[in-house]
């Protein structure tokens, strides 16, 4: 099941996952990590069975949307719920009527957003010490 965090423990399982894949696995800080700027973001949760799998949050910039700390519970990972939830939250941007969307990429994590079809531009740069590229995803027509 796909929500969006309305509830504190729903953002606190999002945090736990966060601190999980990026603070515990990746070695990115807690100041860089939980840069207060959830406020600010619609927060989604996946949860299977009691358990939350996969996070992500976006916010709308203007006219575009910015997605953003999008993990998945690594006994998870290459079952396709990355997909499942990235799919619902794109679904939920176009329904405010923003075409366009951003996402700072891990170079590693390329070719899942591909398949949603994102496509990476500009250089490679460093963020929390890990490669990440722009990704843009622009609503073709008809969708």
């Amino acid at each position: 099941m796909i929500k969006i965090c309305k509830k504190k423990d729903d953002l606190i399982d999002s945090y736990i996952l966060r601190k999980k894949v990026f603070i515990d696995e990746q070695q990115v800080s807690y100041p860089l990590e939980f840069d207060l700027e959830d406020k600010d973001y619609e927060i989604y949760i996946l949860v299977k069975d009691t358990a939350c799998i996969a996070t992500a949050r976006y916010k709308i910039i203007d006219d575009y949307a910015k997605i953003g700390r999008v993990c998945v519970d690594q006994a998870y990972r290459g079952k396709h719920f990355g997909l499942q939830l990235m799919k619902k939250i794109i679904r939920d941007i176009f329904k405010k009527g923003i075409t366009d969307i951003i996402l700072e990429s891990q170079v590693s994590a390329i070719p899942f957003y591909e398949q949603l079809g994102f496509q990476a531009t500009g250089p490679v740069f460093l963020d929390a010490g890990i490669k990440h590229r722009k990704m843009t995803y622009q609503k073709k027509q008809g969708n």
